[in-house]
């Protein structure tokens, strides 16, 4: 206990403020790119164990979203290939999914994820997304291009879409 307090401690500011923000939460980094198949399978497998013990989790796909890939990349400070599946545990490391199958062979998973637990995450998906917890833009549609049509030149100009991501995408606003 006090190790992890002086640990907690010698943080720099914005470890310490990413750690207070997913209190309570369980993250787990994922990509959905099928091109290397043992990571999308170890990605794969962690995903089913934790639907079969029914942990609430919030998954980040680093394939889908380049912000969740930078968020990885300063939170371990190592540049990719990155050992995907990650899981944090309010905001600490857990493990990859060697040490989640590990866990869960011994049992000792079911015990620490117990605060997780909820039956009701997995019956009642999201209707917008689907599960996915990103949507396409409503500005863009997608596109990553809003225009702007200039009624005094009558022109239409075309600007990169302020609201989204990379991937035409924003985060579900009802997950």
């Amino acid at each position: 206990l006090v190790r992890s307090g002086i640990a907690n401690f010698l943080l720099d500011p914005s470890a310490k403020d990413k750690r207070d923000k997913e209190n309570g939460k369980l993250i787990v980094y994922v990509t959905s790119c099928g091109i290397i198949r043992e990571t999308r399978a170890r990605c794969t497998s962690v995903g089913k164990i934790l639907r079969n013990l029914m942990i609430r989790y919030e998954e980040k796909d680093v394939f889908v979203s380049r912000d969740h890939l930078e968020d990885l990349k300063d939170r371990l400070g190592m540049p990719p290939p990155l050992p995907l599946p990650l899981v944090f545990i309010h905001g600490n490391l857990l493990g990859d999914s060697g040490a989640v199958e590990r866990l869960n062979e011994s049992g000792e998973l079911k015990s620490i994820l117990n605060i997780f637990k909820d039956p009701e995450a997995w019956r009642n998906t999201c209707k917008k997304c689907g599960g996915f917890c990103v949507v396409p833009c409503h500005m863009c549609s997608g596109s990553k291009k809003s225009s702007y049509k200039s009624f005094s030149a009558r022109t239409q100009v075309f600007l990169r879409c302020t609201n989204c991501d990379e991937g035409g995408l924003v985060k579900c606003d009802m997950c």
